[in-house]
């Protein structure tokens, strides 16, 4: 069994930050070239407050609604709100420039950046698919935990995008994937991690990680 306890881990995300919310919505903010903490998601995860994020990471560099995207030097982070002001998902994508070493899990071993869809081939809590569009094809594994939770849903991507940017390439045999995902699975590199307390289909938006100019 690959997976531990999350209930501590991912409880204290949820904290108010104490600093007043300044950030206009819809005010594009230059894009700094601030780190991603190594430890990302043992301080972001679902139901974390704007203000904490805020706190932590600063105004968003690109906002839809109620979704926030961060193009740091060296990773992508995602994170979408519930009205309330709650995030609903979170999640980190790796870039070509993300640090040798990873980031660490909250679940394995294996940081995101050496992680590959291997550590899951033998899990059966979990299950692999395949998804498409016009500019993307993508391998995924998502699973729950622990089962008897209704929070926690996590899933791990390996995204290609036919547009060159910044996210880490994954590359995969699509053909394959798209008769049979597990089998397309072995030695793919997982670049995005997303973590949900809802059960509805998580995407990564791949266009943060396209140059400026694109």
């Amino acid at each position: 069994m690959i997976f531990e306890t999350l209930a501590t881990r991912l409880g204290g995300s949820a904290f108010l930050a104490g600093v007043k919310y300044l950030y206009g919505r819809l005010v594009p903010h230059r894009i700094k070239a601030k780190k991603t903490p190594r430890n990302f998601f043992e301080h972001i995860g679902p139901g974390v407050s704007k203000e904490f994020v805020v706190a932590s990471l600063g105004p968003p560099h690109r906002q839809c609604e109620e979704i926030w995207q961060y193009n740091f030097g060296d990773a992508l982070a995602q994170i979408e709100f519930y009205v309330d002001g709650a995030a609903r998902s979170v999640a980190l994508a790796i870039t070509n420039d993300s640090p040798k070493q990873g980031f660490k899990l909250p679940t394995l071993e294996v940081p995101l950046g050496k992680l590959t869809f291997n550590e899951f081939l033998v899990c059966p809590e979990g299950h692999f698919r395949y998804r498409s569009t016009l500019r993307t094809c993508e391998l995924l594994y998502e699973v729950k935990f622990p089962p008897s939770w209704t929070s926690n849903h996590y899933t791990f991507g390996a995204l290609c995008v036919l547009t060159p940017g910044a996210l880490a390439e994954s590359a995969f045999n699509t053909q394959l994937a798209e008769a049979n995902a597990s089998s397309a699975a072995k030695d793919v590199r997982v670049n995005w991690i997303g973590l949900s307390n809802s059960s509805e289909e998580l995407w990564f938006d791949w266009s943060i990680a396209l140059p400026v100019s694109a």
